[in-house]
């Protein structure tokens, strides 16, 4: 089944935002037959886990308007700075949201946040060896944002699903693999 191919036979913009188009997406299955897909078409994020050298980790807890509540969450941001190398946008995100700077940052890998309806991939970076600097917030959002250090330990058995973002989960499991 694996050699079976799909053939994208094109996209018709249907809503363009600043950070994804919408497309309405033809594909041709194997045998042949059109099928059509919404397809977000997305800029790309970061999200970065600072670890400081007791292991705590720096969170934030912001509002997110889609969901109209607070998330518990690692520094996170859009790659929207046009050929920023993606290590750089996680160096901006964790100065402006915990005006923290790194000098080291690890990439831990990328995710694919929801292959079925959109392209979205985020690079998950651990940052250690801290300095505090002071916040730089860009956002409405990031001007209300709480301060919240937790051990990495309890953050990977940190058990709210509605309370944290999948971003956090996985760097959170990461980063204690990477750590030992």
């Amino acid at each position: 089944m694996s050699g079976e191919q799909f053939t994208v036979l094109g996209d018709e913009e249907r809503l363009r935002g600043f950070a994804f188009t919408v497309v309405d997406r033809t594909v041709a299955a194997p045998d042949g037959k059109p099928f059509h897909r919404d397809v977000a078409l997305h800029l790309g994020a970061v999200a970065v886990i600072p670890v400081d050298a007791d292991r705590n980790v720096h969170l934030i807890r912001q509002y997110r308007a889609p969901i109209d509540r607070y998330l518990l969450e690692i520094p996170a941001g859009l790659r929207d700075h046009s050929g920023e190398p993606e290590v750089m946008t996680a160096h901006r995100e964790l100065l402006e949201e915990c005006g923290l700077r790194a000098r080291t940052m690890v990439e831990l890998g990328v995710m694919l946040n929801s292959a079925g309806w959109t392209d979205q991939q985020t690079w998950l970076f651990l940052a250690t060896d801290l300095e505090e600097v002071g916040a730089a917030p860009e956002g409405i959002e990031e001007h209300f944002i709480e301060h919240v250090t937790m051990p990495l330990d309890d953050l990977c058995a940190y058990r709210d699903p509605l309370g944290v973002d999948v971003d956090t989960v996985l760097a959170a499991h990461l980063a204690r693999a990477y750590l030992g």
